[in-house]
């Protein structure tokens, strides 16, 4: 399976969760095998999530910082949560470059949410990208 359809599930996962406000790897797990997917596939799966769950207050933190006007409440859920991922690879993925998760970011966005969605989650992740190569230098 492709790390993009891998995103999209994750997405799909952290929305549940998002919804229910409660995450938890179990959970998503739960939410992989009811697709089908077998769990020793689900290593890139497995590290979206947990990384998620175990840096959400740096993660979220860091999103309410640069969305100004945005609180995480108003934000749709698809947004949010695509913006959680991408925000998890460019600050922990160091095999993953930053314009990589930004670009699966955007299109994932532009196929799962609404019209303006590709363009809020860009303009977000690009303020996080630039915060995140600054503490790197």
């Amino acid at each position: 399976m492709k790390r993009s359809q891998i995103r999209e599930l994750a997405m799909q996962s952290l929305c549940s969760m998002d919804m229910q406000e409660e995450f938890s790897l179990e959970q998503a797990l739960f939410f992989w095998e009811y697709l089908g997917h077998k769990e020793s596939d689900s290593s890139f799966f497995q590290e979206i999530i947990k990384g998620y769950i175990e840096n959400q207050s740096e993660i979220d933190d860091l999103i309410k910082k640069v969305s100004k006007n945005w609180s995480m409440k108003r934000m749709p859920y698809v947004d949010k949560n695509i913006i959680r991922i991408a925000t998890f690879e460019i600050l922990y993925k160091d095999d993953i470059p930053p314009n990589v998760s930004i670009n699966e970011a955007v299109n994932i966005a532009k196929k799962f949410g609404t019209n303006n969605s590709g363009s809020f989650v860009n303009g977000i992740l690009d303020k996080i990208s630039n915060i995140a190569s600054d503490k790197e230098v």
